[in-house]
């Protein structure tokens, strides 16, 4: 495995582990938000109480459903779509065409 895959697989297995953890909050963020709340003592459990607490009520179970989903999306996916996105390199319109350096014209024998 080159170095290059390594530090790809560390940095997959980074963004999931914190990405995991900040879901977590953010989750007891996002709940708070669409209640139209201020979010004060988010702890790392707040959404798992709220889940096991309203899970069954038709309003606030369809609001704790949207923040479980958003907060992996924004945590994980973001960071791995802006991976995915800085590591494609851009296909150029035309080819890599460009005017050659004296350099390169000397040392093709042209000059």
């Amino acid at each position: 495995m080159t170095s290059r895959r390594i530090a790809q697989v560390l940095f997959l297995a980074a963004v999931l582990a914190l990405g995991l953890l900040a879901s977590a909050y953010l989750a007891g963020y996002l709940f708070y938000l669409i209640n139209k709340t201020i979010p004060h003592d988010i702890e790392i459990d707040t959404w798992l109480r709220y889940w096991e607490a309203y899970r069954d009520h038709p309003v606030q179970g369809k609001r704790l459903l949207i923040s479980g989903i958003a907060a992996p999306a924004l945590a994980i996916g973001l960071p791995l779509a802006l991976h995915l996105s800085h590591r494609r390199r851009p296909r150029p319109l035309h080819g890599d065409a460009r005017w050659a350096t004296t350099a390169e014209i000397r040392q093709a024998g042209l000059l």
